[in-house]
């Protein structure tokens, strides 16, 4: 139930937070407007991006959807602060968008896939330990209560 509250939670907080949600260009500056209780509006000028970073969880992944982050010099409040251009995307969309706002950019589609061997330390490696957890605490209270002879 908790699990599922911090989904909703959590889901709510971002429709806020990207409701209204608007990118445009003009020949100076890339605008983002977003927010419906809180409006937000930042400007980021092309020649000080540095680069567009397209993220995927396991599930975004699936749906095949993504989100789009611009890093730029001198945006945001704290260091690696990335601005959002796009919140929710398919990847299709994405790309002709981005070749739309910033046709100064040359988008190559670069892979980075992790070695096949890496599986076991971010696959099996947590499962097992999951697995080793849920049977100790179902464990554990039956040891304790058992009488001592």
């Amino acid at each position: 139930i908790v699990l599922i509250m911090s989904f909703v939670v959590g889901f709510v907080f971002n429709v806020i937070r990207y409701m209204k949600f608007i990118v445009r260009r003009s020949k100076a500056s890339i605008i983002i407007d977003k927010g419906i209780l809180v409006r937000q509006r930042y400007y980021i000028t092309p020649q000080k991006i540095i680069f567009i970073e397209r993220r995927q969880s396991m599930l975004t992944k699936l749906l095949k959807i993504s989100s789009v982050f611009i890093s730029s010099a001198g945006f945001g409040k704290s260091k690696g602060e990335s601005a959002v251009i796009f919140p929710a995307v398919t990847n299709k969309q994405a790309d002709k968008t981005l070749r739309l706002i910033l046709p100064e950019f040359q988008f190559d589609k670069i892979t980075i896939k992790p070695p096949k061997s890496s599986v076991f330390s971010y696959v099996f490696l947590p499962i097992m330990l999951s697995a080793v957890l849920s049977i100790a605490t179902a464990v554990v209270p039956f040891i304790t209560s058992a009488p001592l002879l």
